[in-house]
């Protein structure tokens, strides 16, 4: 028997509030102790047999061993991240990943790699068998289709092979709650009725196709742009309204044709010059569909550099149902090699990569619009 003074008190504490008309000293005979010791014995075994059957936190054959055995990324070729609420698909082309149900944009292959890292790398803490509750609890059910707003659903993540073969399948579902412990996601692979939790959090994971879009699609540093000039189109031709250049590499641009009294800040014009450093969009327009009314007279700013490139921004109208962001083009225009100059063919490649790259009609926020101001008078001291 226990010889724990706790043990005893215990013991005590529990016979006394039971009607026993025995008093407390028949109560801790040796016999009664035993039989409550077996009692509480039992209750604890069938708690920890009930326990476990959801929870087999210790299970050699599962903790700490990958989630998804033999997956080989570089085979890859099409992933579908399927939500409640929307979807996202993104396919491996001849030179880069493009975001399908985006008209084919270049994906932000940094991101997508990240992801797909994170997934293989999974590995399980703990797994047990889901009841139809329980799924529902965790979010581990099904997505369906878009629009399909049910409780209980998850975000599935399909990959596929060049041939359409799934290499994984799985259904990310609520992460794990603070009370319950720190990290952790609860998955399922397919729809197999076994729960795991795993050692990575997919709290953030989105599936807005917008999202998975490479947004950064110019990176010019300010001190290599030499002048901007801003035209408006009237009557045929384009008319420059104003033109802002640096008197030499390295100083601050100038307002040319104004009197030197006029009180022109230098300063006011760092948003402009460094505008395309980098160059961020937040989506982009259906290539199908004729854009140009968006931009009928408005201003537009030709970038000048150094190096002889030029840069020409469009700043757009806004979307019909979208009043705080902007349409926008950029169009990109290099110098021809100099005949005696060493070739770089490096440079040439990503000059004719980024030229090809910027056919797009974008779609910006209004933030960013603006900073390309029409008006001469924003440069000066009010």
């Amino acid at each position: 028997m226990p010889s724990d003074p706790f043990f005893y008190e215990f013991i005590k504490k529990s016979v006394n509030k039971t009607r026993h008309t025995a008093g407390l000293e028949e109560a801790l005979k040796p016999k009664t102790l035993l039989t409550l010791f077996v009692a509480l014995c039992v209750a604890a075994s069938a708690a920890w047999f009930f326990k476990s059957r959801e929870d087999r936190r210790a299970d050699p054959g599962f903790a700490g061993k990958r989630l998804i055995k033999g997956l080989d990324v570089n085979q890859i070729a099409q992933i579908t991240l399927q939500a409640p609420d929307s979807h996202v698909e993104l396919a491996r082309g001849e030179s880069a990943w493009t975001v399908k149900n985006r008209w084919d944009y270049p994906a932000d292959f940094e991101k997508l790699t990240d992801f797909v890292k994170k997934l293989a790398g999974l590995k399980i803490g703990r797994e047990f068998t889901g009841s139809d509750e329980t799924l529902s609890r965790l979010s581990l059910l099904p997505p369906g289709q878009d629009g399909e707003k049910a409780p209980g659903r998850g975000t599935r993540a399909v990959f596929k092979n060049d041939s359409g073969d799934v290499m994984a399948d799985l259904i990310l579902g609520k992460t794990r709650s603070a009370q319950s412990g720190s990290g952790g996601h609860y998955v399922r692979l397919g729809e197999d009725s076994a729960v795991f939790l795993v050692d990575k959090s997919f709290r953030f994971l989105e599936t807005d196709p917008a999202q998975w879009m490479d947004v950064r699609i110019l990176d010019v540093p300010a001190d290599e742009v030499e002048r901007i000039d801003c035209f408006v189109r009237s009557k045929g031709k384009n008319r420059k309204r104003y033109s802002l250049k640096r008197p030499a590499r390295g100083k601050p641009p100038e307002l040319e044709g104004v009197a030197k009294s006029k009180k022109f800040q230098a300063s006011k014009t760092d948003g402009i010059f460094k505008a395309l450093a980098p160059l961020y969009i937040e989506d982009v327009a259906d290539p199908g569909k004729k854009w140009g009314a968006a931009f009928d007279k408005k201003p537009f700013y030709a970038y000048r550099l150094y190096d002889g490139a030029v840069y020409t921004v469009r700043p757009g109208g806004p979307l019909s149902d979208q009043d705080e962001r902007r349409y926008f083009k950029v169009e990109a225009a290099f110098p021809a090699p100099d005949k005696d100059a060493t070739p770089d063919s490096a440079r040439d490649a990503q000059r004719k990569k980024t030229a090809g790259g910027l056919s797009w009609t974008y779609v910006v926020s209004k933030w960013t619009a603006d900073i390309f101001s029409p008006d001469p008078a924003s440069y000066f001291e009010k």
